[in-house]
């Protein structure tokens, strides 16, 4: 499993008045997981045993609740057995979760794993149908937002200011106007 995060570095946005204004920065984290399935162990053809067989039993007890957590998540079913195995835990964000998901069947075209074929094709029909709801992970750096706002919030104040400054001159302005219209008629 990868773990893959990614800052977005500040950017400058420009309006139309020539303001520099920055955006602040935020994380993005992803996990990419790559897992080979193997496919279950036949013991009767392997002809494994000792710890073979323990390998041979502890895959296929993976991949079973594998295909449980497949058949729940297809079903609709209210529980999803993901904590039957270390496999399910690991696949959890993969099956129906908050990631995209991509399923590679491989089959063998020999007429003796013809079981195997179908089995492993009706595996991945089934997952087929498992629906994930994909979003962007984005951490927001919330010390920056505040900067952000804050300096917003400046410069609207520089704003007010000035214009109750031009607002103050045009008023007096104003006030001279009469008076020398008043002097004059």
């Amino acid at each position: 499993m990868l773990k893959i995060e990614k800052r977005a570095k500040n950017l400058k946005k420009f309006n139309n008045n020539n303001d520099n204004t920055t955006v602040s920065k935020s994380l993005i984290s992803s996990t990419l997981c790559l897992v080979d399935l193997a496919g279950s162990e036949r013991v009767k053809k392997s002809l494994s045993s000792g710890e073979r067989l323990n390998e041979a039993k502890s895959i296929n007890l993976s991949l079973t609740a594998l295909g449980k957590c497949i058949h729940s998540l297809t079903d609709s079913s209210n529980f999803i057995p993901f904590r039957e195995s270390k496999l399910t835990r690991i696949l959890q964000d993969s099956l129906g979760g908050n990631c995209k998901t991509v399923l590679i069947v491989t089959i063998g075209p020999a007429t003796k794993f013809i079981d195997e074929t179908i089995s492993s094709l009706n595996f991945g029909m089934r997952a087929m149908k498992v629906e994930n709801r994909p979003i962007v992970n984005k951490n927001i750096d919330y010390f920056e937002l505040v900067m952000k706002l804050q300096a917003e919030v400046d410069e609207k104040d520089d704003q007010i200011h000035k214009l109750e400054i031009s607002q103050g001159k045009l008023l007096d302005m104003m006030k001279n106007l009469k008076q020398v219209k008043r002097d004059f008629f």
